[in-house]
């Protein structure tokens, strides 16, 4: 069992709970918003080995920890809504209450009651754009490439770049895509919707999905832990298992992320040395 939880400013809650469903561009969090959201790895497509690289120079590829991350420019074009999902385990009664940190996100919460009832709705706007493509679920949290390194530098390209001008294309990367994140984010437990227009742009769009205060309520941030124990009584805090659903939307996710590549191949890179 899970709710999912929206952390917001007061002003953007009131607008959520209208059904206004507000949509960064996937490349905002590369350099914008505060500490916690920024992540200069968002929207990565693939990681490429040393062995599958090429035309790098030897001075380079010699200090490289373990490979190099591939980041789509096209995912620009991709919108987010991100939440958080906090786990219940109903057989053994306990909760997994949010960490302090994500305090930051916003000084309200908006609790989505009937998550079911949630993702049917935007479901069912999305049938009204046939040739949008969008995609919801859990977000995978993964070791950098070279966790074991204790002191490194990190680096990211300015410009994009061709992929096929540093490895053998496609076949060379070890797939990643905008469901995947680095672990130091894992304490967000984040659930996201994933939108791709039919037409490139990389502005922020709002999706309206209608009234949603029949499925959810907003509390303040700070009183949320309470709530939640009230709600559910007779549960104690601690770990619990990632409460984990199937993807949804209108294409898997290996065909989102083909989809992105197929706009542009032109890509940022990032790496590491230590």
């Amino acid at each position: 069992m899970r709710n999912l939880i929206k952390f917001t400013p007061k002003i953007y809650a009131e607008q959520f709970l209208s059904g206004e469903i507000y949509m960064n561009s996937l490349s905002y969090f590369w350099t914008e918003g505060f500490e916690n959201q920024k992540d200069y790895l968002e929207g990565s497509y693939g990681v490429i080995d040393l062995a599958h690289l090429r035309n790098l120079p030897d001075d380079l590829t010699d200090t490289l920890d373990k490979g190099i991350v591939v980041i789509a420019d096209a995912y620009k074009y991709c919108n987010l809504c991100c939440l958080y999902r906090l786990d219940i385990d109903e057989r053994n009664k306990v909760i997994r209450l949010p960490a302090p940190a994500i305090d930051d996100f916003g000084d309200h919460a908006i609790i989505i009651l009937d998550e079911n009832k949630f993702v049917s709705r935007i479901a069912k706007q999305m049938k009204k754009n046939t040739e949008w493509k969008y995609l919801l679920g859990d977000v995978n949290y993964r070791k950098e490439i070279n966790d074991d390194v204790k002191s490194r530098i990190y680096f990211k390209s300015i410009n994009t770049i061709k992929v096929d001008s540093i490895c053998d294309g496609r076949k060379s990367l070890r797939s990643r895509d905008c469901f995947d994140k680095v672990e130091k984010f894992s304490y967000q437990h984040e659930w996201r919707l994933c939108l791709l227009k039919d037409y490139n742009d990389s502005m922020p769009y709002t999706l309206k999905i209608g009234d949603i205060s029949d499925i959810a309520i907003i509390v303040r941030t700070k009183e949320l832990r309470k709530i939640m124990l009230e709600m559910y009584q007779n549960y104690s805090i601690g770990e619990v298992l990632a409460q984990r659903e199937a993807y949804q939307g209108n294409i898997s996710r290996r065909e989102f992320r083909e989809a992105i590549y197929d706009i542009d191949d032109k890509s940022y890179i990032a790496f590491s040395i230590g």
